[in-house]
């Protein structure tokens, strides 16, 4: 009786086959031709050619659906007839948009388009104070830090130790091609307590709480954790003036626990929601902040179908 109620056994091999040619087949529809590799995967669409390693497979039909979007995040590399954007491993990369250095990536870059939207949203000034909540390689972060200059303050969140080395090189090069030392950059977690929180950290923009995105993501490290409320606490501050969150499925519990600061303080917000348990978080984020005293309003994000919330304090 019990083997009606049992799952069939598939080896891994096979399973690994059967997602193998369920992307390929993705890709033909998307005008894209796979290619697996021994230490690569590529993806090529005319005379494109963009790179993943097998540790950023998860990425894989993000990276399918919308391929011009990453792909003309950067400045390719010249093959012959081709030209390449390797996003295999950590890597410098010449941003499109960005034309002050290169900026290192650990994995995918951050396409300078998103960023755009976040900057024409916020309507930075001379001395305002930013959170940049989910730093990844600190691209948004300096680019912040120019638009509130040397009178103004970023801080920066990121808990995945690799994006946080990464993030910290690249500050090193923006200062010495003079930006304003005005950023700080803390690698703790923004959650609903600060406490610890088990974190799934793989080096790339998906990095998150376990309790989110699973135990198959990347090392699992037990990385410190803050508020909004006790930070701003610890650290005397009683304005800000725009909130960027980007951190993978964790913004019902920022949100949740930051009722009363956010009610007090009343930033500017954008938030890029995120899949949890199968359910996008966007309904649950605009019921918060429209709960305190918020007006939210979605807009289509450029390359992908996930939209942004912008919030407003009426």
């Amino acid at each position: 009786m019990l083997k009606q109620f049992m799952k069939p056994f598939v080896p891994a091999p096979i399973l690994r086959s059967l997602r193998h040619r369920q992307m390929i087949t993705l890709a033909a529809s998307n005008g894209v031709t796979l290619c697996y590799g021994e230490k690569t995967i590529e993806l090529l669409k005319e005379d494109k050619i963009l790179r993943l390693g097998y540790g950023q497979e998860i990425y894989l039909e993000g990276c399918l659906l919308s391929f011009d979007y990453f792909f003309e995040s950067v400045k390719p590399l010249k093959l012959r007839d081709k030209r390449l954007a390797d996003f295999s491993g950590p890597r410098y990369h010449k941003v499109n948009g960005f034309d002050f250095f290169p900026i290192l990536f650990p994995s995918i870059p951050e396409p300078y388009i998103t960023l755009e939207q976040y900057s024409a949203f916020a309507h930075l000034k001379s001395g305002d104070v930013v959170f940049d909540l989910g730093v990844y390689a600190g691209l948004t972060t300096m680019v912040f830090a120019r638009l509130v200059g040397p009178e103004g303050n970023v801080y920066g969140f990121e808990a995945d130790p690799l994006n946080f080395e990464t993030a910290s090189e690249n500050l090193e090069t923006s200062r010495r091609f003079g930006s304003p030392e005005n950023i700080t950059l803390v690698p703790k977690a923004v959650w609903c307590h600060g406490e610890g929180l088990e974190f799934s950290s793989e080096g790339a923009m998906g990095s998150s709480a376990v309790s989110i995105v699973g135990a198959g993501r990347g090392a699992i490290l037990n990385v410190p954790t803050t508020t909004l409320a006790i930070f701003c606490s610890e650290r005397e501050i009683n304005r800000i003036d725009f909130v960027k969150m980007d951190i993978e499925g964790a913004e019902i519990e920022v949100l949740e626990s930051s009722k009363d600061l956010l009610s007090q303080l009343r930033p500017r917000l954008i938030i890029e929601p995120h899949f949890v348990d199968g359910q996008l978080t966007t309904k649950r984020c605009c019921s918060i902040l429209e709960e305190i005293g918020f007006a939210t309003h979605l807009v289509s994000q450029t390359g992908v179908t996930i939209p942004l919330i912008q919030a407003v304090p009426l």
